[in-house]
């Protein structure tokens, strides 16, 4: 099983919109994934949101993480980024590929 964690390292935001203060425009955001074996993988970028409703708008300091992670999960594809994520957590647990170095050794001889 894995767990899917958001940390929201920033946010962008306008400092004052039609007489809403601090408005987030932008929420920079990582999802990270760890299995039962503490094998974990991440993934991470920043996720524009769209004009707030006056009506239902919550003041910046007031915002939740709950909150912020619906709306990630709102607008943006969930879904696969844990599947990708599933992936690169099984990739390291059974790599198919590697990289070696040249089997003759690491000092080079002779001339160019």
């Amino acid at each position: 099983m894995i767990n899917y964690t958001w940390t929201f390292p920033a946010f962008d935001c306008i400092i004052d919109e039609e007489g809403l203060q601090k408005v987030v425009t932008t929420v920079h955001w990582i999802l990270t994934g760890t299995d039962e074996d503490n094998i974990s993988a991440t993934v991470y970028g920043a996720q524009a949101v769209g004009q707030p409703n006056p009506e239902a708008f919550t003041p910046f300091p007031d915002l939740s993480e709950e909150q912020v992670i619906g709306w990630m999960e709102a607008t943006m594809d969930t879904e696969t980024m844990q599947e990708n994520l599933a992936n690169q957590i099984n990739l390291i647990k059974n790599p198919v590929t590697e990289t070696l170095t040249a089997p003759w050794g690491s000092s080079v001889t002779g001339s160019l």
